[in-house]
């Protein structure tokens, strides 16, 4: 979504099983696009979305340093 582009994550809530969120973000390995994603029980996951996915990016963005480097 353009709203998930623009924060830099992409989140799902009940999408693909009615209970559980998801919170994930784009990283490019090699040419390739993959997704690194936070999952768990909505009930828990949405009172610290925003706080999981700062952490998600921060470790998305490290992962590709640590891969541009080799």
């Amino acid at each position: 979504t353009k709203a998930g582009e623009d924060r830099g994550w992409f989140a799902s809530v009940g999408e693909g099983a009615v209970d559980v969120m998801a919170i994930a973000r784009l990283i490019d390995i090699g040419g390739s696009a993959y997704s690194v994603a936070v999952v768990g029980p909505v009930h828990r996951m949405k009172p610290i979305a925003n706080r999981l996915a700062v952490k998600l990016v921060a470790r998305c963005e490290r992962i590709s340093g640590l891969l541009k480097d080799k």
